[in-house]
């Protein structure tokens, strides 16, 4: 049998790329420090150190963030719970003059109404004293047409007869 790239031996009908019976894996690769410390001993200890500097940086962090929500929800009841009182107050006075403006808005449409009829009743008083107007002016021309008419026939008769006498 003869050795090729690392394999132990190449049993007849076997290729190249077939793994012997006796394989048991890669072989280890763990380094050993002198002093008795492995690589694999070498990278636990340093992931422990990285996540006891995490925890004691958070620590603190977790803390300093809990004061700051708790203050922060002290100034905002503080400082919101009036402000949101006065908001609601300003809210429930626009609702009581929107209430008011629509009140007055059905007062206008109502006077608007009125002052429509006011306008159409004058429109028809003017529309009857014209009517009436002209119908007197010409009743008042005819008056006169005929007043003159009947002076000038009165005087032309008294002048004529006053030349028969």
């Amino acid at each position: 049998m003869a050795l090729i790239r690392g394999h132990s031996a190449v049993s007849p009908g076997r290729s190249l790329y077939s793994v012997p019976d006796d394989y048991l894996g890669p072989p280890d690769y763990d380094i050993i420090i002198p002093g008795g410390l492995s690589m694999n001993n070498i990278w636990l200890i340093i992931i422990a150190v990285v996540l006891g500097a995490v925890a004691a940086y958070l620590i603190p962090l977790l803390i300093e963030l809990r004061r700051t929500v708790e203050a922060l929800r002290n100034t905002v009841e503080r400082n919101l719970n009036p402000a949101l009182d006065e908001l609601q107050k300003n809210l429930r006075t626009l609702n009581s003059v929107t209430g008011n403006v629509e009140q007055v808005t059905e007062n206008i449409k109502i006077f608007s109404r009125a002052v429509g009829d006011v306008g159409r009743s004058v429109g028809a008083f003017n529309a009857l004293v014209s009517s009436t107007g002209a119908s007197t002016a010409i009743r008042m021309m005819s008056l006169r047409t005929g007043v003159t008419a009947a002076v000038g026939f009165i005087l032309t008769n008294l002048l004529k007869r006053g030349d028969r006498r």
